[in-house]
């Protein structure tokens, strides 16, 4: 049986600019970064995209699950 492994990304555009959240914890590389930027290096990571709520800003992601964490980065 496949397993999965989940990422929810929350988006919050404020008046400094944008900041995104990953699994609930702001991920400061990534501050200001335009949004096809960011769907893109996911992409690059094995991420794809499953669903995006633009009432509450927030995306979620799947992939095979893997043995071993990977921090995601802005390259």
């Amino acid at each position: 049986m496949i397993q999965w492994e989940y990422l929810h990304v929350m988006i919050f555009a404020e008046k400094d600019g944008t900041r995104y959240a990953i699994n609930g914890e702001f991920h400061h590389p990534w501050r200001n970064a335009p949004l096809h930027r960011v769907l893109n290096v996911l992409g690059e990571k094995g991420w794809e995209l499953v669903s995006m709520n633009f009432g509450q800003t927030q995306a979620i992601f799947k992939r095979r699950a893997s043995t071993r964490p990977e921090e995601i980065e802005m390259d």
